[in-house]
């Protein structure tokens, strides 16, 4: 059984919070972020852990320090998790039409469940570490547009927020949080 969990994960805050986007790209997180994504590791510990977990982090600094927490924690655990940091450009959104670009990485990434399919009980975890307008636009991709734009652009994506996208085999679920995984 194929079991792959993509978790979309928002970098923690920074100082320039006060402004609706902040798309300068050497922006630290603040100490309030990062303690933002220590509670937020917290909350990955009621799953099952894999053997494989993939960072796909935008080249932003915010992002860059969110995703070395991440990676600190996991490998902090001692159980030889392979884990690997792949600096994604198409998750920061100062990419020219960046909607094709991330729906092309979404693409790879349903490749990759296919080709851990042929792996017997294979299982991975990969993150998108990026930022609120990005995650915006995957719901609405992997949602092929069904919920609404409005909808989604209205969507408050906090600091450090997850939201997760399984899929166990063929079947594709979406979960979301603030402080448990709910189901949608």
């Amino acid at each position: 059984m194929v079991k792959v969990k993509l978790f979309l994960i928002r970098h923690g805050m920074t100082d320039a919070c006060t402004f609706d986007y902040q798309g300068d790209k050497n922006i630290f997180m603040n100490a309030t972020g990062r303690n933002q994504i220590e509670l937020c590791l917290e909350k990955l510990t009621q799953f099952p852990l894999p053997r494989h977990i993939t960072f796909y982090t935008s080249p932003t600094l915010r992002t860059k320090q969110t995703t070395e927490l991440l990676q600190s924690y996991f490998r902090g655990l001692g159980l030889g998790l392979n884990l690997n940091i792949v600096i994604e450009p198409r998750l920061y959104n100062k990419q020219r039409d960046f909607y094709s670009t991330l729906r092309a990485l979404l693409d790879e990434i349903s490749s990759r469940k296919l080709i851990l399919k042929e792996e017997k009980d294979a299982d991975e975890w990969m993150f998108f570490v990026t930022h609120g307008r990005i995650i915006k636009m995957v719901f609405s991709i992997l949602t092929e547009n069904r919920i609404n734009t409005k909808l989604t652009d209205s969507l408050s994506i906090d600091y450090a927020n997850i939201f997760l996208l399984e899929w166990q085999d063929t079947q594709q679920t979406f979960n979301f949080t603030n402080s448990s995984f709910i189901s949608l």
